[in-house]
C-alpha cells in the first residue's frame, strides 16, 4: 500500500484518477475500495506537506532577497 500511497502523491493534475481507476478496475475484492480509499487519503495529506513545505521555501527565498536586494542597490549607486 506504501507504493501506492507515494505513487499517488507523486502525482500531477490529472494522474491520481486515472491511477485509482486503473486500480479499482484490477482490485475488484471487498477491501480493495477500502485500500484505494485509505491510500487516497494518505497522497492528500503527503501532497499538502510537500505543498506546505515549498511554500514555506518559496515565502523563506522571497523574504531572504528582498533582505539582500537593498544592500545591492544601496552598493550600486556609491
Amino acid at each position: 500500500m506504501s507504493i501506492v500511497t507515494k505513487l499517488l502523491a507523486a502525482c500531477k493534475g490529472e494522474e491520481a484518477k486515472y491511477i485509482v481507476r486503473s486500480l479499482e478496475g484490477k482490485l475488484r475484492i471487498g477491501n480493495a475500495e477500502r485500500t484505494v480509499l485509505v491510500a487516497l487519503a494518505h497522497a492528500a495529506v503527503l501532497a499538502e506537506q510537500e505543498r506546505c513545505k515549498r511554500q514555506i521555501y518559496m515565502t523563506y527565498l522571497l523574504l531572504l532577497n528582498d533582505r539582500v536586494q537593498p544592500e545591492r542597490s544601496g552598493a550600486q549607486r556609491n
